[in-house]
């Protein structure tokens, strides 16, 4: 009898140590050490302000209606805005400065997006990109949009945890997909800055220049991607696909990228030194599917502060 009760007891004991030991795992699922994030099955929309500096437009209803869109949209959206490049280069426009080289040279996101994402095409400074539609100063509109977005199922969903290092962060990300599918996903990484006090273009087309020079400039895409390691030329898309071929339901992929602050060198009269600061920043990632026409199509969208 003796003998039998030690016996449940060790069995009992194994069951608890096996138990305890699932809580723990099940207690953190969003752990470093290789753990899953948790993957939110939401669906929300992608919010991008073509602008500059130099702009009227942008500053009387363009910057004020994405802000305004942002604020009401809440969770529902992720927004960044993107500065004019080279020829008519903005003052807020993103940047990089090449390995072993003091020149400072602009950011290829605009182009990368111009030239390869379905459906987005710039007509203009403002240009206002709400998932793949063009939207102005109506609030309604973009409030319809983005709910209209928000209701759908999502194909796949993005979260990504940020851990601060000495110089800079790291960035877990984890897509899961809630549909099974084929092709090619991609990642687009993206620090942006809010509270940025740089002057302002404010004028009426067509008249003399009126600029504020106290403006609060929010969501400004300060740098190319960072999930790109090529450092003379980095891709907006990343050096290659997240996932390739057949996706099943429930997959699920994890990916770190890294960033370190730089102190850039070099920059011209005119154009706002980027000194990062990681208590105004953010860091937001994209999900694209490639199509068959080689374009890009957007997925989902999440965003963390640092």
């Amino acid at each position: 009898m003796k003998k039998l009760s030690l016996l449940s007891l060790f069995f009992v004991a194994l069951f608890a140590i096996t138990s305890c030991k699932k809580e723990e795992n099940n207690a953190n699922p969003d752990n470093s050490s290789g753990g899953q994030l948790t993957v939110e099955k939401k669906q929300r929309s992608i919010f991008i302000d073509f602008t500059a500096t130099w702009c009227g437009p942008c500053g009387q209803w363009g910057i004020p209606n994405f802000k305004q869109g942002l604020q009401n949209g809440g969770d529902k959206v992720v927004g960044f805005a993107v500065h004019a490049a080279p020829p008519q280069t903005s003052e807020l426009v993103a940047y990089f400065n090449k390995p072993n080289n003091d020149t400072l040279f602009v950011a290829p996101l605009l182009n990368d997006l111009l030239a390869n994402v379905n459906g987005l095409t710039l007509t203009g400074w403002p240009t206002l990109w709400l998932n793949n539609i063009k939207v102005s100063n109506n609030q309604t509109t973009i409030a319809n949009e983005i709910n209209s977005k928000s209701a759908q199922e999502p194909a796949a969903g993005v979260a990504l945890k940020v851990t601060r290092t000495s110089n800079g962060f790291t960035v877990e990300t984890g897509t899961k997909f809630f549909k099974a599918d084929n092709g090619e996903y991609f990642h687009t990484v993206l620090v942006t800055e809010d509270d940025i006090i740089n002057r302002q273009n404010l004028s009426n087309p067509g008249s003399a220049a009126n600029y504020n020079n106290s403006f609060e400039h929010d969501h400004i895409t300060r740098g190319p991607a960072i999930n790109s390691t090529d450092k003379t030329r980095p891709s907006t898309f990343g050096d290659g696909p997240i996932a390739t071929g057949a996706v099943t339901e429930g997959k699920y992929v994890g990916k770190t990228y890294t960033f370190t602050s730089t102190n850039f060198t070099n920059v011209p009269a005119g154009i706002n030194v980027w000194t990062w600061n990681p208590a105004k920043s953010h860091v937001v990632v994209i999900l694209w599917k490639k199509n068959a026409n080689g374009k890009y199509d957007f997925v989902n969208i999440a965003q963390s502060s640092i």
